[in-house]
């Protein structure tokens, strides 16, 4: 968060910033337009990542926790051509087409920093354009239908068996007749208790 955004100067263009001072976090080429996500793609804990696409690779800089990092990663299921509009909306990631074959959403469980290596499904239709920029609402709803499933959605589905006899087993049920040893991992849960 930037304390009094709005005491900040404002400028037309970006060209017209004079005398300002800029610190350069990495020196990967980055594409057209950038989206920025709080995730865990290393394993590591919660890190805040930039990432833009440039042609088929989407390129990746972890900005924290220092220090930095980068990667390019293969970015498959992405047609040929720039992509120069990014949003964001909740942990939702879109990349519009710049040729007008469409808005593609990042899978983001597929995001593979090791293998170098992230999918995309195609979200929506864009235009053609060569002057476009995305505008992202990191709390908001995104405009686009559903293509990828949510994160809660992905989830296994947990249960408590319960046995009406314990004869022949090591099970040690608590009072209710439950036990943690009795999990079980289901697709659906239409046999929970």
């Amino acid at each position: 968060k930037i304390p009094e955004v709005h005491d900040l100067p404002a400028f037309s263009v970006q060209y017209s910033v004079k005398g300002k001072i800029y610190e350069t976090v990495s020196k990967l080429k980055m594409g057209a337009d950038l989206a920025v996500i709080d995730e865990d793609f290393e394993g590591t804990g919660q890190g805040t990542y930039v990432m833009s696409l440039l042609k088929k690779e989407m390129k990746v800089v972890r900005v924290s926790p220092e220090p930095t990092k980068d990667w390019t990663l293969k970015a498959d299921g992405l047609p040929a051509g720039g992509f120069g509009a990014a949003w964001i909306f909740k942990k939702e990631v879109y990349f519009a087409n710049n040729d007008g074959l469409g808005v593609y959403q990042l899978d983001l469980h597929s995001v593979d920093l090791k293998e170098k290596k992230a999918t995309f499904v195609k979200a929506g239709s864009s235009k053609a354009t060569n002057s476009n920029d995305g505008l992202g609402c990191a709390h908001g709803r995104s405009p686009f239908e559903a293509v990828i499933k949510a994160e809660a959605e992905r989830e296994a589905v947990h249960c408590m068996v319960k046995f009406s006899k314990f004869e022949g087993t090591t099970f040690k049920p608590d009072p209710t007749g439950r036990c943690k040893q009795c999990l079980k991992e289901l697709k659906a849960a239409d046999r929970c208790y």
